[in-house]
């Protein structure tokens, strides 16, 4: 199983969605054709670290920063609360990046945390592997496998904190987009306003 990034980032990070296209061009204009089936997606994290948590960031980072890594998506964070052994959370599950298959993480604190495989989502709740302890109040979210593309960078403050940043690409990314919501033209999705 890859390695959980389990740092909880600063309110400012930043997703990016790439689109791969193939334009042709014409005189007057120009016409795009998707190239990939799902946006590339890369995350950047900035984080403010207690000592203890920079030497178990900078120890993850060095034994698996060229590996697979699982990252939660924080922006999608939930709050509940199950018991050891259960195979079902409530949550919602609507507009979600939680997909079967895929993983939840389970998330109490950076040092109290793991992965469930999700194989049923329901309207308000998954289905997933057991649980290995119990959680009260603590976090859920969709988990998404990644690329450490440049390492963690990290600056010491005159505080007691380090601020370090690291960015993931996604791999294995899905549409989220409702092809619902726009026209059609020959069966292909058309924006009627930019």
């Amino acid at each position: 199983m890859p390695t959980v990034w389990p740092f909880i980032p600063r309110d400012e990070f930043a997703e990016t969605l790439v689109w791969s296209a193939d334009t042709l061009r014409a005189y007057s204009a120009e016409q795009r054709f998707k190239i990939g089936k799902a946006p590339r997606q890369r995350l950047n994290f900035d984080h403010a670290l207690s000592p203890r948590q920079y030497q178990r960031a900078r120890l993850l980072m060095y034994n698996g920063a060229a590996s697979e890594w699982v990252v939660p998506l924080w922006y999608e964070k939930q709050t509940f609360t199950a018991s050891s052994g259960a195979t079902s959370i409530t949550c919602t599950t609507t507009y979600s990046d939680f997909r079967v298959a895929g993983v939840a993480v389970l998330w109490q604190d950076a040092e109290t945390y793991e992965t469930v495989t999700i194989s049923a989502v329901g309207g308000s709740s998954l289905t997933v592997s057991a649980l290995s302890r119990t959680y009260t109040g603590a976090l859920i979210m969709p988990g998404v496998q990644a690329y450490c593309v440049d390492g963690m960078s990290a600056e010491r403050s005159v505080d007691d904190y380090v601020f370090a940043s690291v960015e993931f690409k996604v791999f294995g990314n899905a549409d989220l987009a409702d092809g619902g919501l726009y026209g059609s033209y020959r069966s292909h999705p058309v924006i009627s306003d930019a």
